[in-house]
């Protein structure tokens, strides 16, 4: 117990330089000089409205050289903290690369931050610039006096030529500022030098995963050091285009993917379980000899991979043209990739590609790398070692972490940065797993999300909620401690309810959980659970920020009021104008008076509707206006408008009479009942 594994010790050496790539191998230093080499290849590509916009790696180069010295001119110098607060686009990487080639200090800020989010970003780092769009720049000057706030929409159009020489900057130079996903609490401040980031750069290039000609989707936000280093300098390193999404929903990535030809993806683990859950509901619609089908070619396609053949590409022809002729690539971080989506993916013949990293490690510290890799495994270690801290009996413990990619402080908290090494100097990671013999790393939890409850027991979240949320009426679940016990937090799925005929969600989940819990631990069990309509909170990456679940779910138990729509369409309107509709809307506001009440409310999210309290209010529509609801008919209702609707169309038929059930049968259906009797007697006796 008290002893460490012998550290692995990571062998991946950079291969020989393509032409056109620097024989060096990839530095900040010759990066500028790299891309202008190549010419008129496209080095960037845009989706706008159906077309494409694209900079060639040669434009690229000059206006981040132009940019750069417009930067110097303005006052900036190399050390010097530089905040950058934009969406994904060309002015982004051209504000970003220029920042790198004068050596100032990047502080890369989420787009989606708020004012008062930024103004502690800056004062934190110290920063007194800020490259911004236009539109973000007025609210910024007033909430921050004195801030110097350098407009970036000139990025893409700055015009290049000729000018002074850029400063010489040394490798151990801090590069960015980076923070902690903040899942825990407050994110902490990562310094991250250059030559941090050049080991990852120089090791991903050096794979050859990618190169001239591929064209490489990021539709992550690049304020953050996964899609930095491995989304966009690693692949413009190699010679290969990024390609910017329109936006980040199902329909736009598709449309980026066919319209660009894209050949890669730099995503995280929930895009690409969305895509193959996508694909499987497809599958499941098209009826059951063809789902058979796919699903036993799906198998062999499987098996025919853990033997080292890829016939997915040939098999799945047709089905991966629907993504796009050209993708092959599939690149996952930021978290786990669950077992059961890899497996789709690489049996559908795409090459999947986990790592694993954090941003204390300038990304990535292990990777499956071409011919040196493992499935469901994270890789091994890229110019690096991993130990096991405490193993226990089958090996597994805490991740710790030294190399040259590894950071050095959290700036200005001495004290957390101490709690981050050991005496001996290793980064203490807080995730849990193992080494197998060949050195391949398995991830199989985080230290910090375990939860202990009462009596000293230990839970594992993110292993529970795979368990409790296989259920399909669970769009989302969170697990979390709450007085001692668990909790969990749910997001339910409307449009399985509809679909699959839910006669009360509420109750469906319910007997899902339940039945979830009986092959589990008491004390792994839940103690309660409540239903929620908002998305759980999530870093950009998709982590759940748990040390904000506890609150949600206090504000659920007490039935926050919904929020009421803006104004009523012609439809709803029409709707409300029928008699039995206006009536059960008038009911509902004087028996749930929470306000305004939206037509889009759900009864059970917003008014608290549950099965039980559907029993009181189904026999006071039935009592004042004669509105008999089957049980198929509530689990159809998703919002108010639903019932509504059911209200309008007038009181439903009233059930057979009793006398149906009592009356005399014929001989006919005496002779057939006894001959089932006889049938069904001897069966049993046998």
């Amino acid at each position: 117990m008290g002893k460490h594994f012998v550290p692995f010790e990571g062998n991946h050496a950079s291969a020989p330089a393509r032409p056109g790539q620097t024989p060096a191998g990839w530095t900040f230093a010759n990066f500028l000089d790299g891309m202008a080499h190549r010419g008129n290849a496209p080095a960037l590509i845009a989706v706008r409205a159906g077309a494409l916009e694209t900079i060639s790696f040669e434009e690229l180069a000059g206006r981040v050289r132009a940019f750069a010295r417009r930067l110097l001119e303005r006052g900036i110098s190399s050390g010097e903290m530089v905040a950058l607060l934009a969406p994904n686009g060309f002015s982004w990487v051209i504000a970003r690369l220029a920042l790198s080639a004068i050596g100032a200090i990047a502080v890369a800020i989420d787009e989606l931050a708020t004012d008062d989010e930024v103004r502690g970003v800056l004062a934190g780092a110290g920063a007194t610039y800020i490259l911004c769009v236009s539109s973000r720049g007025e609210g910024l000057r007033k909430t921050n006096p004195g801030l110097g706030i350098i407009p970036i929409d000139e990025a893409s159009t700055i015009a290049t030529g000729g000018g002074p020489a850029l400063p010489a900057i040394s490798d151990s130079a801090p590069a960015l500022l980076a923070y902690t996903s903040g899942t825990t609490g407050t994110p902490k401040a990562i310094v991250l030098t250059r030559s941090n980031i050049e080991t990852n750069v120089r090791a991903l290039v050096g794979s050859h995963l990618v190169g001239p000609g591929d064209h490489v989707l990021l539709p992550l936000p690049l304020a953050h050091v996964y899609p930095l280093v491995v989304g966009l300098l690693a692949p413009l390193g190699s010679g290969a285009a990024i390609v910017f999404p329109e936006g980040v929903t199902g329909p736009q990535i598709l449309e980026a993917i066919r319209l660009a030809g894209v050949s890669a993806i730099v995503g995280v683990p929930r895009l690409y379980s969305a895509l193959v859950s996508g694909l499987m509901a497809r599958v499941r619609s098209s009826g059951l000899v063809r789902r058979a089908i796919f699903d036993a070619v799906l198998h062999l396609s499987m098996f025919l991979r853990r033997c080292g053949i890829n016939a997915g590409g040939i098999l799945f022809r047709a089905i991966r043209a629907r993504f796009g002729a050209k993708l092959r690539l599939l690149v996952s971080g930021g978290a786990k990739l669950e077992p059961e989506t890899l497996w789709t993916l690489l049996g559908l013949g795409f090459d999947v590609r986990c790592g694993y990293g954090l941003a204390e490690t300038s990304a990535t510290f292990a990777a499956n790398m071409p011919q040196e890799e493992r499935w469901e495994s994270e890789g091994k270690p890229v110019g690096g070692r991993v130990r096991i801290a405490r193993p226990d009996d089958s090996g597994t413990g805490e991740i710790e972490l030294k190399g040259p990619q590894v950071f050095s402080h959290y700036l200005g908290n001495e004290e957390a940065t101490r709690a981050a090494f050991t005496a001996d100097g290793w980064f203490k990671t807080g995730d849990i797993g193992r080494l197998d013999r060949d050195g391949f790393l398995f991830v199989t939890g985080r230290a910090k999300d375990i939860l202990v409850l009462g009596g000293g027991k230990k839970a594992d979240p993110e292993t529970l909620e795979k368990i409790y949320g296989a259920s399909r009426y669970i769009r989302e679940i969170a697990i979390f401690e709450h007085k001692g016990a668990l909790a969990a937090l749910v997001v339910p799925s409307l449009e399985a309810s509809r679909a699959g005929g839910a006669m009360h969600l509420d109750t469906a989940i319910r007997i899902e959980l339940t039945s979830a819990a009986r092959a589990l631990p008491s004390y792994q069990r839940l103690a309660g659970f409540a239903i929620v309509r908002e998305p759980l909170p999530r870093t950009r990456l998709g982590k759940y920020r748990r040390f904000l679940l506890p609150a949600i779910y206090e504000r659920a138990q007490a039935r926050a009021p919904h929020e009421a729509a803006a104004e009523l369409s012609a439809d709803d309107k029409a709707l409300l104008e029928k008699p039995a509709a206006h009536r059960v809307y008038d009911m509902l506001v004087a028996r749930y008076p929470r306000g305004p009440l939206s037509l889009d409310a759900s009864p059970l999210l917003d008014l608290g509707i549950d099965s039980l309290e559907w029993i009181s209010f189904g026999l006071e529509l039935e009592d004042r206006l004669n509105l008999r609801l089957s049980e198929a008919e509530i689990g159809g209702v998703v919002t108010v408008r639903d019932l509504l609707k059911l209200a309008a169309r007038g009181p439903a038929a009233p059930p057979a009479s009793s006398r149906d059930w009592v009356a005399p049968i014929g001989i006919a259906l005496k002779s057939l009942g006894g001959l089932l009797y006889g049938l069904d007697d001897l069966i049993m006796r046998v």
